[in-house]
């Protein structure tokens, strides 16, 4: 994990919650849960770091959302098409994981009958 880094630019909030997220994802070999849990920290510092840099574009409306965040970045030229869609996607998964429609259980039970 020493290897792992972020860029100077990463404020240390979002620093923070991407090295959680990292040592989760590392001990999620061990609990097969902590990976769900690493991807939804991953995706929560992604949405601070969003709205932050939407923020440098002018005041976000009052009720903050991922969403709101990426089509904001997409309007004005911050981020392109294809990267909205990415992140449409990765709020989509957000969304999945932080309201329960995505457990851990869930995710363990699909793959193996899957698998089977």
């Amino acid at each position: 994990m020493k290897r792992w880094t972020v860029g100077a630019a990463v404020p240390a909030p979002v620093a923070e919650v991407l090295g959680t997220a990292r040592k989760l994802l590392v001990d999620s070999y061990r609990a097969f849960e902590y990976s769900l849990v690493s991807v939804g920290w991953a995706l929560f510092a992604l949405e601070v770091t969003m709205h932050d840099c939407t923020m440098l574009i002018g005041p976000n409306s009052a009720r903050r959302t991922f969403g709101g965040s990426i089509s904001k970045a997409q309007r004005s030229g911050m981020i392109t098409q294809e990267e909205a869609t990415t992140l449409r996607q990765a709020a989509d998964l957000r969304n999945r994981i932080v309201h329960g429609y995505l457990l851990p259980s869930l995710v363990l039970t699909r793959t193996l009958r899957t698998a089977l």
